[in-house]
């Protein structure tokens, strides 16, 4: 028997599509997408991510500082209390929406961004030889191989696998598995990798080829690296994200989500949380480890499994804005990549892209490639859009949630 949010999307995702040939079992994957979504999001305050991220889901849309050196919050911070809301969030202007048209902006149509990827992503893992036999200064991309193994792009554009390391695949409480690779393996400069694993975390500095085996408990999934280097974000299926210290091994719980939190320059923790308020329909907390901890109402939602990233200012995300008021039960959201203000809360542009990228956008990369560039998993591959001129360019074909990007090294 299907529940009364899964015939609302398929409602929803026949309607977004139609006149637009998509495989057979299209509609049956996207709901057995959101189920897993559904489960997982049945895990502390990220509760309710699955239902706003089906708002629409068929059409893809488009710092104050602080002295702590980059180091992340402390452990032992509180949820701040809960705000009172005083006028509506800042909205975003639909004349600020991009979409990308598939017959004028097709792929082979736009001009190439030269980078540190190669225009085609190597993904033959199982084939390339071992990062010990062919060692590498740093890494600009990981890619995911079969069952679980690691494939990692050097700056020289080849492809290794990382050997002399135990991995296995990921896996939650309902049984499923997935690749240990993770959008947030890997440092900025490429020089480190993170593993999340069961009852594990599992880092690796790529240059040398030594590790190191942390004891974390529960079902870890999730990895996002502090700018220090020396602290990650771990998020668990079924618990709560803890900060792991690299340099002593220690563990704290922390108040916020490693889903859907990203960190500053500065070290401060940004999480996107949605809300139950009416005015609007989440918020950005800053947790800085101060008594300057704040909260800025936003009139989007949550969109995507992507985390979201910040630079100089601003933070992008896959997000939905609606087309009237969300007290409406006719609300159909726009989806897409969103840029918005980190000071002010307000959206500043989006990217939209066709129905049939439903599946990139939702789980695909999503990340600054420089402080004026996005980087964004288009249907054919990476794709670079510059939110203030609205100009799309090539980076690489390939890539997919089982890929992660060394942003600092690649432009």
């Amino acid at each position: 028997m299907t529940t009364p949010l899964e015939d609302r999307l398929r409602t929803e995702l026949r309607d977004e599509v139609t006149g637009v040939e998509l495989r057979s079992d299209f509609v049956s994957a996207a709901v057995e997408d959101v189920r897993v979504r559904r489960r997982r999001r049945q895990v502390g305050i990220a509760s309710s991510f699955v239902v706003v991220t089906l708002a629409g889901i068929g059409g893809i849309a488009i710092d104050a500082q602080t002295e702590r050196d980059g180091n992340p919050p402390p452990a032992d911070e509180t949820t701040p209390p809960p705000s009172v809301p005083t006028e509506p969030a800042p909205s975003l202007d639909f004349a600020d929406i991009q979409t990308i048209q598939p017959r004028e902006m097709a792929w082979e149509n736009l001009p190439w961004r030269d980078t540190a990827l190669p225009q085609v992503l190597p993904t033959d893992v199982a084939a390339a030889p071992t990062l010990s036999n062919d060692p590498i200064d740093h890494a600009v991309a990981l890619v995911g191989g079969p069952g679980s193994t690691v494939g990692v792009v050097g700056d020289d554009g080849q492809l290794r696998r990382l050997d002399g390391v135990s991995l296995e695949r990921i896996r939650d409480p309902a049984g499923y598995r997935s690749s240990p690779v993770k959008q947030g393996s890997l440092t900025p400069d490429g020089s480190v990798a993170a593993f999340p694993q069961p009852d594990a975390l599992v880092v690796v500095d790529l240059a040398d080829g030594s590790s190191q085996r942390l004891d974390l408990p529960g079902f870890n999934t999730r990895v996002v690296w502090s700018p220090d280097r020396q602290h990650i974000l771990v998020g668990r299926e079924g618990g709560p994200s803890s900060l792991v210290d690299i340099t002593d091994g220690s563990v704290g719980d922390v108040p916020y989500n490693a889903y859907q939190t990203t960190f500053t320059d500065d070290g401060a923790a940004l999480e996107f949380r949605e809300t139950p308020q009416e005015v609007w329909t989440s918020e950005l907390i800053r947790w800085d480890g101060t008594d300057k901890d704040s909260r800025l109402p936003l009139s989007i939602w949550w969109g995507g499994e992507t985390p979201p990233d910040a630079s100089d200012g601003r933070l992008v995300l896959a997000g939905s804005v609606d087309d009237i008021h969300p007290s409406e039960e006719t609300t159909r959201g726009r989806n897409g990549w969103i840029v918005l203000d980190i000071d002010t809360g307000t959206p500043i542009a989006m990217l939209r892209a066709p129905g049939a990228w439903y599946g990139t956008w939702l789980f695909g990369q999503c990340a600054w490639l420089d402080d004026e560039t996005v980087i964004v998993q288009g249907e054919p591959g990476l794709l670079a859009w510059t939110p203030s001129t609205g100009a799309l360019e090539r980076v690489s074909t390939g890539g997919s949630q089982e890929t992660s990007l060394a942003t600092a090294v690649l432009d």
